[in-house]
């Protein structure tokens, strides 16, 4: 038996097997689109040969939170090949399914990965949100002491496209942040669209 989070596959597969679309983008449950003024075919490749757009992950690898496929035959074989890499499903009751690190075993592996699979910055559809406590936000507020993290283009800064929040214990907590700060923004902006992380480049 396989966890919920592993159906991203199988929607996938239907998406471009049944719906015939060019292309299909899986977001996960603990996203949020944060700038509404950014689309997903402001980034889609010109280069007909890349067929899977994924950002990296924190420590190496890949991460699954947030991914795009063309319907082409190549992304539907690689499709096939992750949710048939059984070993790594995990049994009901763990935190984790399984399917990132069957996705970073996958692409690990993958002999024409730099043929068909597109890497861009995390900032550009897969930020990761940064939650501070109380002391980390005086540390910045107070005393400009900007952390290794704070300037890495792969967390979450105003203006990025999507905030996700992996490997957080209290996601829903975190993703009403989410919520509140996306809704602000385009409140206060009309568009969301507030480029925060040049000011601190």
């Amino acid at each position: 038996m396989r966890l919920a989070a592993s159906s991203k596959v199988r929607a996938i597969q239907q998406l471009l097997v049944e719906e015939q679309c060019d292309w299909a983008v899986w977001m996960g449950a603990d996203t949020v689109i944060m700038n509404t003024a950014i689309r997903f075919q402001d980034f889609l490749p010109q280069d007909a040969s890349k067929d899977l757009i994924v950002g990296s992950d924190k420590g190496g690898g890949y991460n699954s939170g947030v991914f795009i496929f063309r319907n082409t035959d190549w992304s539907k074989r690689t499709l096939d090949d992750w949710w048939n890499m059984k070993e790594f499903v995990q049994p009901p009751g763990l935190s984790k399914s399984g399917d990132n690190s069957a996705m970073k075993a996958l692409l690990a592996n993958m002999e024409d990965f730099k043929d068909h699979v597109l890497v861009p910055p995390r900032c550009t559809m897969n930020s990761f949100a940064k939650f501070l406590t109380v002391p980390e936000s005086r540390n910045i507020m107070d005393e400009l002491v900007f952390k290794p993290w704070y300037l890495d283009s792969g967390y979450y800064h105003k203006g990025d496209f999507i905030a996700h929040a992996p490997g957080i214990d209290n996601k829903a907590e975190a993703l009403k942040l989410l919520l509140i700060e996306a809704r602000s923004e385009r409140a206060a902006t009309g568009s969301g669209l507030v480029r925060s992380r040049d000011e601190v480049n």
